[in-house]
């Protein structure tokens, strides 16, 4: 996908009635396939939504030394976003603990969606891969 100038790259998804994009800094696959990950963080679960059959996103943990996967409902999508429908959380939004991941909203599809940083989802919010087989 090409970006112009003034254009940022996302990934499109929803965790249930959750409209999201995240970053694809660290993007390494879609469609992941078990076994890949250190751990695995399903954002419907997190989110306190229904949980069922999902896309996996594989990221790049920071400093490279392992792979987290992300579940979220069927439907990603790569898209390009211009910078100005991009904002910052609200105050005193960034200030909540149990919001650390979340570092902007975005205008989208006449909605807002969270701005979320995948390599900033909390551990605990995890579980090891398991291999498959």
């Amino acid at each position: 996908m090409s970006v112009e100038a003034g254009e940022v790259p996302l990934l499109r998804c929803r965790a249930g009635r959750f409209l999201l994009v995240l970053d694809l800094e660290a993007l390494v696959a879609l469609d992941a396939g078990e076994g890949r990950a250190g751990r695995v963080v399903d954002l419907r679960a997190l989110l306190d939504e229904p949980v069922g059959r999902g896309q996996r996103v594989l990221f790049r943990e920071r400093g490279g030394e392992g792979l987290v996967a992300m579940v979220v409902d069927r439907g990603v999508e790569l898209i390009r976003l211009p910078l100005e429908r991009l904002h910052p959380l609200p105050d005193p939004l960034p200030l909540l603990p149990g919001l650390a991941s979340l570092r902007g909203v975005a205008e989208l599809d006449g909605a807002l969606a969270f701005l979320v940083d995948p390599l900033s989802l909390p551990t605990e919010a995890s579980e090891p891969e398991r291999a498959a087989g």
